[in-house]
């Protein structure tokens, strides 16, 4: 199970299987999503029904998303635009990961 950046505003989760050539879609209405951050306050806000993204705050979020008996961890940033310019942290969702885990899929 992997989540391609198809939009930057969405979590798309596909799935392999061994006899099928291609990844396969699965709707987010079929995904275990679980929101997690260090504070009361998440930088984004995730509809569980389309798998949509909504910044709220700059900060960092960690996506559990979890199908078919398979866990994937994503890290997500919301920055600001100093004068039109992105710059973007290093990503480090890690102090966020239940002990033992890692960015990516679990089995």
């Amino acid at each position: 199970m992997g989540i391609r950046p198809r939009f930057r505003d969405s979590l798309n989760v596909y799935v392999t299987y061994d006899n099928v050539p291609a990844s396969v879609h699965v709707d987010p209405a079929f995904v275990t999503f679980r929101v997690v951050s260090n504070d009361d306050s998440p930088a984004v806000r995730l509809d569980e029904q389309t798998g949509f993204l909504t910044a709220v705050h700059p900060g960092q979020t960690l996506i559990e998303s979890s199908f078919g008996g398979r866990t994937n961890f994503t890290c997500v940033a919301v920055v600001e635009a100093i004068d039109g310019v992105h710059t973007y942290p290093k990503l480090n969702c890690q102090q966020l990961l239940p002990d033992g885990a890692r960015l990516g899929t679990q089995e």
